[in-house]
């Protein structure tokens, strides 16, 4: 019993650690992107012709489009943020305390 209260907290655990690491994803990209856009002659879109003044050495960002998170990825990644973080709380507290030493406590968001 006190096993599956781990392995369900674990497992919760998990998935919410998951989806942090889409957002940092999403997060990362649209970052560099708006930095690239500082500085528009390195600034590159792939697949697409760019003028031959666009930088193509170090320091040039490619922006993928396909990377580029729209309004419901983004909304439906917060959702399920905020889903599984209440998922791994409700894991948590039916871990017993004595075995929590070991474990990870749910970070808030």
């Amino acid at each position: 019993m006190v096993e599956d209260a781990v392995t369900r907290y674990l497992d919760a655990q998990n998935r919410y650690k998951k989806v942090q690491a889409e957002i940092q994803e999403m997060q990362t990209h649209i970052r560099k992107v708006s930095d690239a856009l500082l500085n528009y002659f390195q600034f590159r879109i792939s697949n697409v012709e760019m003028p031959i003044e666009v930088g193509v050495g170090r320091g040039t960002y490619t922006f993928e489009p396909k990377k580029w998170p729209d309004a419901d990825r983004i909304t439906n990644s917060i959702l399920a943020l905020h889903k599984t973080h209440q998922e791994a709380i409700k894991a948590w507290s039916a871990v017993p305390e004595n075995y929590r030493s070991n474990l990870e406590p749910p970070r808030p968001i």
